[in-house]
């Protein structure tokens, strides 16, 4: 199953009296990106959160945003951390006396430092905070990951389609293209006869250089390249779950020997097929962009 790039998770705990709730949102991207917008009692966990993120998903530009909202009335999710404001108020007592300051130091001076406060109740809350908002990250991963894979089969399903029309473009070049081997080589032939009728030259040296110049023309290995990335084409899709580089390598391949086969031919048959083939191997191209 190949899954595409872009998508949305939604998960969502509850712990006591606390509200969690993960949203993640991701677009293309050629590596994986990740952007996080965590609470303050989250925060010193990002790291872990994004090894959380890395064992889900490869490619992609991901947003995650984190809200803990406290569904108590009666009071604030913030709590004094009496360890910190302690030190803190023994730091400005011995600053004072280094500076021979007047004075004693008040609630003014505290406030002026954010780490005399905490949110929620305490390092034990945290931790049950954590573990409810893994689970909740986990939930909101799992919707990602489906969103992500109903619309990869989507894209999936559209560049089968192409693959198919290019198949059928293919077909006609091979079968132009054998028809008009045997007719350029006699055009070949006839216009030197006549331009040397009146010159001495071997019969046979004019036919070895008449095949020479067919044989230029000639897209037989082309087509056979062609058919076989169309073959790895469908294999990867059928057998990958991480495609979009692989796809977006064979769709350069492709490409280039379509652009070969027409720079070849003098056919304004095959030329046409070409145009038609190159107009679809870009859309093919724009498809694989979005898959992971």
């Amino acid at each position: 199953m190949a899954y595409s790039m872009t998508g949305i998770g939604i998960g969502e705990e509850r712990v006591r009296n606390h509200s969690i709730r993960v949203e993640i949102k991701s677009v293309n991207n050629r590596f994986l990106e990740i952007s996080c917008r965590l609470p303050a009692g989250l925060s010193r966990r990002e790291n872990e959160v994004r090894d959380l993120v890395k064992e889900k998903i490869s490619r992609g530009k991901l947003y995650i945003q984190v809200s803990v909202q406290n569904n108590e009335t009666d009071g604030l999710d913030i709590t004094v951390n009496r360890e910190s404001a302690r030190a803190i108020k023994k730091l400005l007592d011995d600053l004072r006396d280094a500076a021979e300051l007047e004075g004693p130091v008040t609630l003014k001076h505290l406030l002026q430092f954010s780490e005399i406060f905490q949110s929620g109740g305490g390092s034990d809350e945290d931790e049950e905070i954590w573990v409810e908002f893994q689970r909740a990250l986990k939930t909101a991963l799992k919707e990602l990951k489906a969103a992500r894979a109903r619309e990869g089969e989507t894209l999936l399903e559209d560049i089968r389609k192409r693959i198919e029309v290019l198949e059928d473009d293919l077909k006609q070049i091979e079968k132009i293209s054998r028809n008009s081997a045997a007719t350029l080589f006699t055009q070949l032939s006839g216009r030197i006869a006549k331009l040397l009728k009146d010159q001495d030259l071997e019969p046979e040296r004019i036919n070895q250089e008449i095949a020479v110049l067919a044989d230029r023309v000639d897209v037989t290995e082309e087509c056979v390249r062609l058919r076989s990335h169309f073959d790895l084409f469908h294999d990867v899709i059928r057998n990958a779950d991480v495609v979009g580089k692989k796809l977006n390598f064979l769709v350069q391949e492709l490409n280039r020997e379509v652009n070969t086969i027409s720079s070849k031919t003098n056919l304004a048959e095959i030329n046409h097929l070409c145009v038609n083939m190159k107009s679809e191997i870009e859309k093919i191209r724009e498809q694989v962009q979005n898959l992971e």
